[in-house]
């Protein structure tokens, strides 16, 4: 048994090579999508693929990254988190797309307004899909918050070409740090199947009961009945 347990802790990664892994994978993600915007930027006039490819791209990069870290780093199984990723990425598309459409037309929509479009569906989704897992499932979604709040602050400086990717890589390095932080202490409070399974079964049990009572008893085979036997 002790075995087992030392195991399972040497496959588990420690605090640090968990959030290293995670920050690689964001940083990644924004490195790979400013790449590509840089490359698009100069053959495609209208602004629908570029939006595309900032709603779409870094999410589902990170997503990628997220569900193999949590497997490796923590041993939790992450089915389904890409789907739930799937859904928040459409919706992160839309909402980016009505925030562009209204600047267009004279809408006014600051770098904050954007940002949060672009990271907020994305968690909400995950975090209903995390909340059936793990207690204070919430906290990724504010985590989403925040992490729109860094960006927007980190995209309101002005910088050249040659350093935007250093203040790019800066916030993606601090985002990954808050939510590699969260995703860590959320699996640490998972929540117990076991005791659910319980619960069903126990509330099934009265059922059950009320379900014997109600059924007429019906004498054994063999048994005849006392009046038969008289005769």
């Amino acid at each position: 048994m002790e075995k087992t347990k030392r195991n399972q802790s040497e496959r588990r990664l420690s605090y640090r090579a968990f959030v290293a892994l995670w920050v690689g994978g964001s940083v990644g993600a924004w490195l790979t999508t400013l790449g590509l915007w840089e490359i698009l930027n100069f053959r495609v006039a209208s602004e629908l693929p570029l939006a595309l490819l900032i709603g779409i791209v870094p999410g589902l990069l990170m997503s990628l990254a997220q569900k193999w870290v949590v497997w490796r780093g923590l041993r939790q199984p992450m089915r389904g988190w890409l789907v739930s990723s799937g859904a928040g990425l459409a919706l992160t598309t839309l909402a980016y797309a009505l925030v562009l459409r209204a600047n267009r037309f004279g809408g006014m929509s600051s770098i904050e307004v954007q940002m949060l479009a672009l990271f907020v569906p994305l968690a909400l989704t995950q975090s209903l899909w995390l909340h059936r897992r793990v207690h204070h499932a919430w906290l990724w979604a504010a985590g989403g918050g925040i992490s729109a709040l860094v960006f927007g602050t980190v995209l309101q400086i002005n910088m050249s070409i040659a350093t935007q990717g250093i203040f790019l890589a800066l916030a993606a390095l601090t985002q990954g740090i808050i939510t590699a932080s969260i995703m860590r202490h959320l699996w640490s409070q998972p929540r117990d199947k076991r005791k659910s399974d319980a619960l069903e079964q126990a509330q099934a049990i009265p059922a059950r009961l009320l379900a014997t009572d109600a059924s007429p008893e019906l004498p054994a085979a063999g048994v005849q009945p006392a009046q038969e036997a008289r005769r």
